[in-house]
């Protein structure tokens, strides 16, 4: 089995808006004041959708249809994960935590 994300979905207008939401939404959260002025100049109208489609467009366009990089079997996955545990970065314990923090989100 092959894991695959559809392209299309971070190709899209829509998916930049929702992420575009979100960050809007931890914005209301953050304390540092710098950090928020950043962040406001990126979600200023300067950067609406005719930006984004203007400087990313071909980009987004181009890699429509194209499958998602870094697709394992599961074999394949099996043999990361143990080259990842025998490398000492990260230890099954740590990769399966990650993967519940994930799930959680």
């Amino acid at each position: 089995m092959k894991a695959k994300e559809p392209t299309a979905v971070y190709a899209s207008l829509p998916f930049v808006n929702r992420q575009r939401k979100k960050v809007a939404e931890l914005l209301k959260k953050e304390k540092d004041i710098d950090k928020i002025n950043q962040c406001l100049e990126i979600l200023s109208p300067k950067y609406d959708d005719a930006y984004w489609e203007k400087t990313y467009g071909e980009q987004l366009d181009q890699q429509k249809g194209k499958p998602m990089p870094c697709q394992f079997t599961d074999e394949e996955l099996e043999n990361e994960l143990r080259a990842s545990d025998r490398s000492g970065i990260a230890d099954s314990e740590e990769i399966n935590s990650f993967f519940e923090w994930m799930r959680s989100r």
